[in-house]
């Protein structure tokens, strides 16, 4: 999910995950090198962060690294 979604915003958006499923694996993306919001996200549980412009080379190795955390931790 994009940090900079217009309406309830990407902070607001991952808490909302969050709160629905603690478990969410959500990775976050951001075009803006704001370091404060990147932050916060991890604190919130993101799972991991992208920053556009990205390739989706780029995205699917966030994914896969990702996953294969989960896979370790809930083994």
């Amino acid at each position: 999910m994009d940090l900079g979604m217009a309406g309830m915003g990407g902070l607001e958006c991952l808490e909302k995950l969050r709160q629905m499923d603690p478990k969410a694996q959500v990775l976050v993306a951001t075009g803006y090198g704001d370091e404060e919001n990147k932050a916060r996200a991890f604190e919130m549980g993101a799972a991991g962060f992208v920053t556009k412009p990205y390739e989706i080379a780029e995205l699917y190795q966030k994914i896969r690294t990702v996953l294969d955390h989960e896979r370790k931790v809930g083994s």
